[in-house]
């Protein structure tokens, strides 16, 4: 019943897993699940997006009137779509959960893409990719029932999807 045989390695950028079939084949694995160093040094702005948004997150459930004074800011609202929501909405989370998913997965695919795209260019990607995803969530729900067409926005779920589209397109192995 023993078809294939796993040989496990540990690559500078995560788990490498080979595996190969009794005839010969081989397919390679790979699980980025630490940050890496890029050559600039550390991964600053993917620690810079976690640590920002674990911040903006701890702040709100410690006083929970400032996402009410700072609704425009830190809520992508769709009727209104030029406010600073638009960006910044990547910040605030809606639960435990939104943000533990959301920093696990700048943490596993984070550090790789910023260091194969430069810092700079990362937290560009970053920005562009949560607007154009809060643009789409915005003309989604224009197209359905009015009781969807005045939700908020929140989270980084959309510029983490773009993120991880551009990592499996720069690294399709």
């Amino acid at each position: 019943a023993q078809r294939e045989r796993v040989i496990r390695g540990e690559p500078a950028d995560g788990v490498l897993l080979r595996v190969r079939a009794k005839d010969g084949r081989e397919k390679t694995l790979s699980f980025y699940s630490r940050p890496v160093r890029d050559a600039e040094g550390r991964p600053w702005a993917s620690w810079a997006l976690m640590a920002a948004m674990g911040a903006v997150f701890l702040t709100c459930r410690a006083q929970p009137l400032l996402l009410l004074d700072y609704w425009e800011w830190l809520v992508y609202l769709p009727r209104d779509p030029l406010r600073p929501g638009l960006l910044l909405s990547a910040f605030s989370h809606a639960g435990w959960l939104h943000l533990i998913g959301n920093l696990f997965y700048l943490w596993t695919f984070g550090p790789s893409l910023e260091r194969a795209l430069g810092s700079a260019r990362f937290l560009l990607a970053f920005f562009f990719l949560g607007a154009v995803a809060n643009l789409s969530q915005g003309f989604i729900s224009s197209l359905g029932p009015e009781s969807l067409r005045n939700l908020g926005v929140v989270g980084a779920s959309g510029a983490l999807s773009g993120l991880l589209g551009l990592f499996l397109l720069r690294f399709p192995h």
